[in-house]
């Protein structure tokens, strides 16, 4: 007899799937009838793409093998609150051009974005996703769902216990010349116009935070990389 429990009314949850091995990950979201912890690397694998991940999970299940960590980052009364967390990871994470992802696309409020495209919102709050080389998005007219957007409490604090010290996916690991090869051939197609920063031109805000940022970090205790190093003349006139 099935050990599974069902509900009269679903459950919609974000999920986290890390391949410990690689540390290459899935975010993603689910409904079901049934509790997440009973549903999440027992009766569902990801809606990915990637056949290859979903056949090693079933296999590493059937095994008994520990090469996955499964995580339930928040649990939703609707899908469409589910979706709009999902969102808000997706563009954290970039994850349809981060390599240490199996995602190949971005959830938006209308569907699936692939390559080439950013979801946006209006002044108005809006949602929908144009392409990288809109007028709207380029004058800043449409702006990025992740501005201004911030992840509930509840994720925060989950994601923080999850990507730090031991519990770390690579704690005290490395990564493989073959897991450092994958990543590297999906970043090498990170160019032109698949770049997500291609064409885009930063703010003056947005520099000077990022220059306060840096500033602090070495004020904090941070040591340059290139410290001791022998730099061109020009680079130590900039104090680089």
């Amino acid at each position: 007899m099935s050990n599974t429990i069902y509900q009269s009314q679903k459950t919609h949850y974000v999920y986290l799937i890390t391949e410990l091995l690689t540390n290459m990950k899935y975010i993603g979201l689910r409904s079901c009838n049934t509790l997440p912890h009973l549903d999440l690397g027992i009766k569902y694998f990801s809606s990915s793409t990637n056949k290859e991940f979903i056949k090693n999970q079933k296999l590493n299940k059937k095994l008994k093998l520990s090469n996955y960590k499964y995580e339930i980052l928040s649990i939703h009364n609707t899908r469409k609150e589910a979706i709009n967390e999902e969102i808000t990871l997706h563009e954290l994470y970039d994850v349809d051009k981060n390599p240490e992802y199996y995602n190949k696309a971005k959830q938006t409020s209308t569907g699936w974005d692939a390559a080439g495209k950013v979801t946006v919102k209006d002044k108005d709050g809006n949602t929908s996703h144009v392409s990288i080389n809109d007028p709207r998005y380029l004058s800043g007219e449409l702006v990025g769902v992740s501005k201004d957007t911030s992840l509930s409490e509840e994720t925060r604090a989950k994601l923080k216990i999850t990507s730090g010290g031991s519990n770390n996916g690579m704690y005290g690991k490395k990564h493989s010349p073959e897991a450092k090869q994958k990543m590297s051939e999906k970043a090498s197609k990170r160019v032109g116009e698949l770049h997500p920063q291609y064409n885009k031109v930063r703010s003056k805000e947005h520099c000077s935070n990022l220059s306060k940022s840096i500033q602090e970090t070495f004020e904090n205790g941070r040591v340059s990389i290139w410290k001791d190093k022998n730099l061109p003349d020009y680079v130590k006139e900039k104090n680089i």
